[in-house]
């Protein structure tokens, strides 16, 4: 538990969320009519990008990418 943003004694990533939602803006793939049809795609289209050798953490595989686009569904 943390002080956020004036908050004290509340979690950090709740306040946060409650902010992000205050603003209207999406909190999912799905928010934004991304289906979990097209994460496959997504995800060999992603390693083909400069970001993924970038990456602080170490991105070997496609699979790596689906993980995190299943996380934001």
């Amino acid at each position: 538990v943390s002080a956020a943003m004036g908050f004290p004694g509340q979690n950090a990533a709740d306040v946060l969320d409650a902010f992000i939602r205050s603003l209207g803006m999406p909190r999912s793939l799905a928010d934004v009519r991304v289906s979990p049809q097209h994460f496959d795609a997504i995800a060999e289209q992603a390693m083909r990008t400069n970001w993924i050798p970038r990456n602080p953490r170490k991105i070997e595989a496609p699979a790596q990418i689906r993980e995190i686009l299943d996380l934001a569904a």
